[in-house]
């Protein structure tokens, strides 16, 4: 397999110059939860263009609301959409649901399937990793088996189960021109790092599909109540052409919690009966809006 060796940086290395050491690819930080823009990001991003050096641009996440965490990131960066590849940079304790949905929303916007960079601890000690993600997003495992100032082997040490290993973070302290950077492997050659990319569908929110957000109208429409999906436009985004269906069953379900507060629905297991399997999510909104 053919293996690129690359690095990635932010404006912690402000003085770098791509120029200068041209590697293989460069991954560079770009937003950070709602309101932070790499301030050097598109410097880098416009010298890796000119230089033909293939690159990547990630979001570093946040544990604010993951749809909008995605929509923002891709407002910042739709100019890069179909040149290189974005990235989840997830390194907060949030749920396997907010990457799902962060993951999914930026999809959504760009039909480009973001990878996730993500600790070897993560993965094997925590859990993190939906089936939907591990089947249609790139792994950047980050793992230091030991303080490598150098490229070493390649093989990469860590266990991924589910995932497709696309690259692999080994070092924070590779010197590179005086600097100490990360040291990144990628897995692949450049028409590999172009289809990661998405080159050939650059246009953005053109590739979704109702499979994209799987599950019933009352499974997604749960999700929602619950929070998971989002507000106005970036709760619109995140469940594409299933928005009107699922809002409609949101609506629906807000209906039956009033009239459960009535009283027209009874008590106890004759509101059970009336409701079926929407009792549960029907007094989740009851006890909500009697707080």
């Amino acid at each position: 397999m053919t293996v690129l060796k690359g690095i990635d940086i932010s404006s912690y290395q402000r003085g770098f110059s791509l120029s200068a050491t041209k590697p293989g690819f460069v991954i560079v930080k770009a937003t950070e939860g709602l309101g932070l823009v790499d301030r050097c990001c598109d410097r880098f991003v416009q010298d890796a263009i000119r230089l033909g050096i293939p690159f990547g641009y990630y979001h570093f996440a946040r544990s604010n609301d993951a749809a909008s965490e995605a929509a923002y990131f891709y407002n910042k960066t739709k100019n890069y959409v179909g040149k290189g590849i974005p990235v989840l940079d997830f390194e907060v304790l949030n749920s396997n649901c907010w990457l799902e949905t962060w993951c999914k929303t930026f999809y959504q916007l760009s039909g480009v399937k973001p990878w996730v960079y993500m600790s070897s601890d993560y993965i094997n000690n925590r859990g993190y990793g939906t089936p939907w993600v591990k089947s249609n997003c790139g792994l950047w495992l980050a793992g230091y088996p030991r303080t490598y100032t150098s490229y070493p082997d390649a093989s990469c040490p860590y266990k991924h189960a589910g995932w497709t290993l696309a690259a692999w973070q080994f070092t924070s302290s590779l010197a590179v021109s005086g600097m100490n950077v990360d040291g990144d492997f990628f897995y692949g050659d450049r028409e590999a790092w172009n289809a990661y990319a998405g080159s050939s569908n650059s246009s953005g929110s053109g590739s979704s599909s109702d499979s994209l957000v799987p599950g019933s109208a009352l499974d997604l429409a749960t999700d929602v109540i619950k929070g998971h999906y989002g507000t106005g436009q970036a709760r619109r985004a995140a469940l594409g052409s299933r928005y009107d269906e699922v809002q409609a069953k949101v609506n629906d379900l807000y209906a039956k919690a009033n009239k459960v507060i009535k009283g027209s629905y009874g008590n106890g297991t004759n509101r059970k009966d009336a409701l079926g399997n929407e009792y549960s999510i029907v007094q989740y909104i009851v006890n909500n809006m009697l707080k």
